[in-house]
């Protein structure tokens, strides 16, 4: 039943944390849209193609946590463990959670599912 449980949470944060990528994290600007660079200069309004965006990192934990699922629970720690710390690096660059939209928000709660996911399955 635990298994069960952990992939029902896994795959939902997976899907989540997908889906958020391509919506607008702030001021109208997909995560596709937001450069890396962001995660180490604070946020700034330059924009950035899908192949230097945070989309590439948020979906590549999305990947490794996703293989967890199948091969084993470090692995999925692994992908959870990208996804939070790309999701709160970028918060602290932001400076805060004021003005964030909808695709980050499924990021986070997506990243949630998956820790929990990767908790329950040990």
């Amino acid at each position: 039943m635990r298994t069960l449980l952990a992939w029902l949470l896994g795959l939902a944060g997976v899907v989540a944390v997908g889906y958020g990528a391509f919506t607008p994290w702030h001021d109208g600007i997909a995560g596709t849209s937001v450069p890396i660079a962001d995660l180490f200069t604070g946020v700034h309004d330059e924009r950035a193609g899908l192949v230097t965006s945070i989309a590439v990192l948020t979906l590549l934990g999305a990947a490794i946590a996703a293989a967890g699922l199948l091969v084993s629970g470090i692995v999925l720690r692994a992908g959870a463990a990208l996804l939070l710390l790309t999701v709160l690096v970028w918060t602290v660059q932001y400076g805060g959670v004021d003005g964030l939209q909808v695709g980050y928000w499924n990021s986070v709660f997506g990243t949630l599912l998956v820790m929990v996911a990767a908790t329950i399955k040990g």
